[in-house]
């Protein structure tokens, strides 16, 4: 599956991814679009889950991690502009790629300074 704008639903695995933002981050700790999250409709919890994000080379930078908001059904998944070293990621265009059970999904998303 390719990229899906924010607010288009795609079946993932058995879940619907609803949107992902925002598109563009800033990550530069003043907690204004400093990650991006990638928001279910439906728990992803106990489902096979492969999230990545890439370099525009296609080389992996980062793995997305997993959070849900507590009282809210919904789950996600979050990057915050780092790599796994915990170094923050330049200026520049990223692919994410996320694998849920046998489905997946790319689209691009923007780190600014």
């Amino acid at each position: 599956a390719g990229s899906v704008a924010a607010g288009s639903p795609q079946e993932l695995g058995g879940v619907v991814r609803e949107e992902v933002r925002p598109r563009i981050i800033t990550p530069n700790g003043d907690l204004r679009n400093d990650a991006v999250v990638f928001k279910f409709d439906t728990a992803i919890t106990g489902i096979p889950i492969e999230a990545s994000i890439l370099d525009i080379h296609g080389a992996r930078v980062a793995g997305i991690e997993a959070g849900t908001t507590g009282t809210d059904p919904d789950s996600y998944l979050i990057w915050d502009g780092r790599d796994d070293s915990g170094r923050t990621m330049p200026s520049g265009v990223y692919i994410y790629s996320i694998k849920i059970g046998k489905s997946a999904a790319t689209g691009t998303v923007v780190v600014a300074r």
